[in-house]
């Protein structure tokens, strides 16, 4: 179960990120239910957003994002995820209704973010 968590042994191959999306949105569906936060969502019909990644760990980064902004998001908020195609690139976005990170906290973030790399490199997180 862990190595199945963490996608060793899995390859790269070509995914829709649209499925990986949809996925990702049927795995929290019921929680944002549960919490009173609606979860609205775009995602072209006939959208073909294929990417090269390993579908496991993108389902899981995109759940994460979602469980992030479910969780710091009021009961009657709202979370919305839009996935849009250009001519060069797909662009997936998450937002929400929740309070945001101050000023000040930036930086701590971006600072926390920079030592996790740091101390590990290895991976493909």
């Amino acid at each position: 179960m862990v190595r199945l968590e963490s996608g060793a042994g899995q390859t790269s191959e070509v995914v829709d990120l649209g499925d990986m999306a949809r996925q990702a949105i049927d795995l929290y569906d019921e929680a944002f239910i549960n919490a009173g936060v609606r979860l609205e969502w775009v995602i072209e019909e006939d959208l073909q957003a294929e990417i090269i990644g390993r579908s496991s760990l993108i389902v899981r980064a995109i759940a994460d994002l979602l469980s992030n902004a479910l969780r710091h998001t009021l009961e009657e908020g709202m979370v919305s995820l839009l996935l849009i195609c250009s001519e060069t690139f797909y662009r997936l976005t998450i937002a929400d209704t929740g309070g945001g990170v101050v000023d000040s906290g930036i930086n701590r973030l971006a600072r926390a973010s920079r030592g996790a790399a740091v101390g590990n490199t290895s991976g493909s997180g």
